[in-house]
C-alpha cells in the first residue's frame, strides 16, 4: 500500500475523526482506483455505524472505480451484499444505482425482493436499474440509437443514457425534453434520459429546464429521487451555470418539507459552485442527519476550493 492510500486509510476509517476529514480522504481515495483502494472504502463501509451520508457516498464512488475486471469484480460483489443486508433506502439506492451500471446480468434476480416495495426512492431507483439493463442489452451499450456513451461531456456512471440528439430533432428541442422530464405519467427511465440530454444540451435554457423540477409548481410532480438527481446533475453543470441554478438550490435547501435526500443533493451542489455559505451555515444543525452533515461536507468543499 502506498503511504499516500496508507494516510487516508487511517483517516477514513477512524469514526472518531470529523465528516469533513473523512469527506476529503474519500475524494483522494476515489482518485487512486486501485484494488487496495476499494477495499479500503469497503472497510471504512464496514467500520461506518452513524452516518448514512458517508456510506451512500462510499457506494457512489465505488460505482465509478470499475477501471479494470479486478476492480468490477470486488465491487460488485460488494455491492451485492450490501443491496441484501438491512440499511437505510439512501444507501440501498446508491449501491442498487452502483450494481445496475456494473452488472447487469443479475439485476433481475438481485432486485426481486423490491419489486413491492412500499419505499419510493428504492422502488424508483430499482425500476431504473431494470430499464437501464433492458436498454443496455436492446441497444448494445447505445450502438443501435449511434449513441457512445464514451463520448459524453460527463464521465460518470450514470443511472440513464442521455438521448442521442443526432438522431431525432425533438431530442434537441429543450421544450420538448422539459415536457417529458415534468411529465409524472411518463416512466422515470424517459424523464431521466431527458433530464441528462438536457445536462449534455448544457445551455442557459437546457439549465432553467431542470430547474423547474424543483419549483412549488412541480415539486409534486417530481418524486425525490428526480429531485435528488437533478441538484447532483446542475452541480456537474458548474459555476457556468450558477447564476442560473444557485436561487433554485437554496430554495429547495431551505424547504424543511422536502425530502432529506433532496435537500443534502441541493445542498452538496452548491458546494461545488458557489462560495456562498450562508445557507450551509444555517442548517448544519439541520434535524436531519443526511442534511445536517452535506451542510458540513459542503462548506468543506467551499474551503478546500478556496485553498
Amino acid at each position: 500500500m502506498s503511504e499516500e492510500l496508507k494516510t487516508q486509510a487511517e483517516i477514513i476509517t477512524n469514526t472518531e475523526n470529523e465528516i469533513t476529514k473523512r469527506f476529503r480522504a474519500l475524494f483522494e481515495i476515489r482518485g487512486i482506483k486501485t484494488l487496495e483502494a476499494i477495499n479500503v472504502l469497503i472497510e471504512a463501509f464496514r467500520a461506518e455505524k452513524d452516518s448514512d451520508l458517508l456510506k451512500h457516498e462510499i457506494c457512489y464512488c465505488l460505482g465509478q472505480m470499475n477501471d479494470n475486471e479486478e476492480n468490477t469484480k470486488a465491487i460488485e460483489e460488494f455491492l451485492e451484499k450490501v443491496i441484501n443486508e438491512d440499511h437505510s433506502s439512501i444507501v440501498i439506492h446508491e449501491a442498487v444505482e452502483g450494481y445496475a451500471n456494473l452488472n447487469s446480468d443479475n439485476i433481475q434476480t438481485l432486485l426481486e425482493k423490491f419489486k413491492d416495495a412500499d419505499d419510493s426512492l428504492v422502488k424508483e431507483t430499482c425500476d431504473l436499474a431494470l430499464d437501464l439493463a433492458k436498454w443496455q442489452e436492446e441497444t448494445k451499450m447505445g450502438e443501435t440509437e449511434g449513441l457512445d456513451l464514451k463520448a459524453l461531456k460527463h464521465s460518470t456512471n450514470d443511472p440513464a443514457p442521455p438521448y442521442n440528439t443526432e438522431s431525432k430533432e425533438e431530442y434537441k428541442d429543450v421544450e420538448f425534453l422539459k415536457k417529458l422530464l415534468l411529465d409524472p405519467e411518463q416512466p422515470i427511465f424517459e424523464r431521466y434520459r431527458a433530464m441528462f440530454t438536457l445536462r449534455e444540451i448544457a445551455t442557459e435554457e437546457s439549465c432553467e429546464a431542470l430547474c423547474m423540477t424543483l419549483t412549488e409548481e412541480n415539486s409534486e410532480n417530481c418524486s425525490a429521487l428526480l429531485k435528488h438527481e437533478i441538484g447532483f446533475v446542475l452541480g456537474q453543470m458548474g459555476h457556468s451555470f450558477s447564476k442560473i441554478s444557485v436561487p433554485y438550490l437554496i430554495k429547495a435547501v431551505e424547504n424543511e418539507k422536502e425530502a432529506g435526500v433532496v435537500r443534502h443533493e441541493c445542498v452538496i451542489a452548491l458546494g461545488d459552485i458557489t462560495d456562498k455559505t450562508e445557507v450551509m451555515e444555517k442548517y448544519s444543525k439541520d434535524d436531519e442527519a443526511i442534511v445536517r452533515e452535506s451542510c458540513l461536507v459542503a462548506q468543506d468543499m467551499v474551503n478546500f476550493w478556496k485553498e
